[in-house]
């Protein structure tokens, strides 16, 4: 019941944030070298003229900016500045633009502190000081939120952004060096560690980038969930695809297989198209007790997890390839300069059964969704589907 509600609660979160950020179709007619099956990506430039709209909008209703125009005095060095430049060249994201342009959104916290007056050092320092503590008591999650509202509470005067080297053969570690207007200074460490050699940004506790559930390769411009990310513990209801046929933010299509076996109900989904500024696809699986009722399925555990491998192309351009791996939910969603509707690219991918009885009953299930648009082939206890 937990999960569930859970569940229901994360929902709610993803349809807000749909409804508040802007879609990544285009706003203006596309060039003419633009494929008849896509759309150029929502680009950073779009994304600071429609924040400057806001802004003018609420100056002239209200007197006041929606979005502060301070901005934190911002420095990156050249190493991040390059694997930027790669993210920027192949997908229209410019992240340093957008880490240069953020602003000093802690003013509500300003006018507090100053009522108060509140030693937001001291604050700070303990907050961060307590942050590290629970860090080490094996809680990450909860640690980097209090570092976070640590710095929150201070302002911002400047930040540096740098890699550096770690005692790991090219890898280096990215490291903020952040001053505040009070004339202290301190060290953050947003957990996001660079493989120059194998492009892999990951987060060390194997839970994404910041604690986000994703790792990003820069080799591949990819964006991949690793197995312990914190979804795994939300499982999949249907209220999380709802959001993607309501708003075009996840302009995704999906297939879902229900069979029984071993006394359970199993599901495994499905799904490929546009997530944000990215194509991609998904295969998950997940089950729940026979007698469970409703869309929730929780994810399967590790003793239950297949090996799947997943391929995503459009045409002769191929978006995901990953080999055949252990998971519970094998996805991989790359950044392009296009968005390409979801019916024209192709998801391939091969499961590997522990047994024929569990084979036949999926395949049993594929045969019987509606849509007849999901093949495949069997091989021994492997079963490739083409959709």
């Amino acid at each position: 019941m937990k999960r569930r509600i859970t569940a229901i609660f994360l929902s709610l979160v993803m349809f807000i944030t749909a409804a508040v950020l802007p879609a990544q179709a285009v706003t203006k007619a596309a060039p003419q070298e633009t494929p008849a099956d896509a759309t150029p990506t929502f680009t950073t430039a779009q994304f600071f003229e429609i924040m400057s709209v806001i802004n003018k909008f609420t100056d002239v209703i209200t007197g006041m900016s929606l979005i502060p125009t301070t901005e934190i005095k911002l420095t990156v060095d050249e190493t991040i500045t390059g694997y930027c430049d790669i993210v920027l060249e192949n997908s229209g994201l410019d992240i340093v633009g957008l880490l240069a342009s953020f602003k000093k959104m802690n003013f509500p916290i300003e006018q507090i502190t100053t009522i108060t007056r509140l030693d937001t050092t001291a604050i700070r320092e303990r907050l961060i000081e307590r942050s590290y503590e629970i860090r080490d008591a094996g809680q990450p999650g909860l640690a980097y939120l209090l570092f976070m509202f640590g710095v929150y509470i201070s302002t911002i005067e400047a930040c540096d952004v740098c890699a550096v080297p770690t005692d790991e053969e090219n890898v280096d570690e990215v490291v903020l060096f952040v001053r505040f207007t009070d004339g202290t200074a301190c060290e953050m460490h947003p957990s996001i560690w660079i493989n120059s050699e194998t492009g892999e940004c990951y987060n060390k506790t194997g839970k994404g980038i910041v604690n986000t559930g994703f790792n990003y390769n820069l080799k591949k411009l990819m964006v991949y969930a690793p197995m312990y990310c914190w979804m795994r513990d939300f499982g999949f209801t249907f209220l999380y695809d709802l959001n993607c046929y309501i708003f075009p933010m996840w302009n995704y299509i999906t297939r879902r297989f229900h069979f029984n076996y071993d006394d359970r109900q199993w599901m495994i989904q499905i799904w490929k198209g546009n997530y944000l500024i990215t194509n991609g696809g998904e295969v998950g699986i997940y089950n729940r007790s026979k007698y469970a009722i409703g869309t929730y399925y929780n994810t399967v555990s590790d003793e239950e997890r297949m090996v799947m491998s997943l391929r995503i192309t459009h045409g002769d351009e191929v978006f995901i390839d990953i080999e055949p791996t252990l998971h519970w939910w094998v996805n991989g969603f790359q950044m392009n300069n296009y968005m390409y509707k979801p019916s024209s690219m192709l998801l391939e991918s091969t499961i590997e059964f522990p047994n024929e009885t569990m084979r036949d009953a999926f395949t049993g299930a594929v045969d019987r969704e509606y849509h007849h648009d999901v093949t495949y082939t069997v091989d021994g206890l492997n079963v490739s589907i083409t959709w």
